[in-house]
């Protein structure tokens, strides 16, 4: 007899429902710890959304908001580093969550996501403050969410995500001055659910899961955008999903995350150079689906929840000073 997918799903979610404690035994101990501040809070309560910097602002793109996972939502907020203060921008023009945001020249690009619950999607906007408009821009060739998005040059890079709880290897790269896409060698390990930043000219596509998030991943692959060329680097210190990373110089941080039903309130960063991770100062509240921006030497990160399949929607705004 064979067994329904859904069922199995199921069967596996209340197997692991009561582990909320994380697994992995190769976590550093924690030094060059860094510190924290509160910054203002983010006006909604929501996660699932993107973030990106475009000169001084932070801006916050769609997600699920409260009450419920089922509400994904248009909304877009500015934050400006330099008052410390939050305004509303033009909507997006779709229901969108598990996007991607990456600033390029003078413009926010947001990249594919999901509409209602994981239903992907292909659409590609571009966004400028000065005339608070979006504009649509060449569709992304392979529908998904859950992706990563880097910028490097004048090119965008959309790399793995999911299509329906299938995880993809695909790489496609955006010219921003042509207004076209094309392929780029596919991603050695398929996953969603991954954090990607860019540093010393490579993208870095970190963690992720495949197929159910209790399959999280302690993967980490380069990709060399001069050679078309993917490398295996240390692996992420324990296996996660649904966290946020973000670059400064030579370093990739990462915060939080998910881990089958456990939340992670620890912060990594990775010396690229070094091909080593340390351990730094935790967040003040574990959470997963957050977002990590950097804006000189600082980083901003914003929202999240804090349960696994519940309703702790978050609004917190920390600094993170490495």
């Amino acid at each position: 007899m064979r067994i329904p997918f859904a069922v199995l799903l199921a069967f596996i979610e209340l197997r692991d429902r009561p582990v909320r404690t994380l697994k992995g035994s190769n976590r550093p101990t924690a030094r060059n710890l860094g510190s924290w501040e509160k910054a203002s809070p983010l006006p909604s309560w929501r996660y699932e959304f993107a973030a990106t910097a475009l000169g001084d602002e932070i801006f916050v793109i769609g997600g699920v908001w409260l009450p419920s996972v089922w509400f994904p939502t248009r909304l877009a907020e500015a934050y400006n580093t330099k008052t410390g203060t939050w305004r509303k921008v033009r909507p997006y023009p779709k229901l969108v969550h598990h996007t991607g945001a990456v600033s390029c020249g003078n413009e926010l690009y947001v990249v594919g996501g999901n509409g209602i619950r994981i239903w992907p999607k292909s659409d590609v906007y571009a966004y400028q403050s000065k005339t608070d408009q979006w504009h649509k821009r060449a569709s992304l060739p392979t529908a998904r969410g859950a992706l990563g998005v880097v910028a490097i040059g004048i090119r965008i890079y959309a790399v793995g995500g999911g299509i329906n709880k299938i995880p993809v290897d695909v790489l496609e790269i955006y010219d921003t001055k042509t207004d076209r896409w094309q392929k780029g060698r596919p991603m050695p390990t398929p996953r969603e659910h991954i954090a990607a930043a860019a540093a010393v000219g490579k993208m870095f596509v970190l963690g992720g899961y495949q197929h159910v998030r209790f399959n999280n991943l302690t993967t980490n692959e380069a990709y060399d955008p001069k050679t078309d060329t993917w490398e295996a680097r240390a692996p992420l210190p324990y296996a996660v999903s649904g966290f946020a990373a973000a670059a400064i110089d030579k370093s990739i941080f990462i915060f939080g995350g998910e881990q089958g039903w456990a939340v992670s309130p620890e912060v990594h960063e990775y010396v690229v150079t070094r091909d080593i991770w340390v351990r730094r100062k935790d967040l003040s509240v574990g959470r997963y689906a957050l977002t990590a921006t950097a804006v000189g030497r600082q980083i901003h990160v914003i929202g999240g929840n804090a349960l696994l399949m519940g309703d702790d929607f978050r609004n917190d705004h920390d600094i993170f000073m490495p």
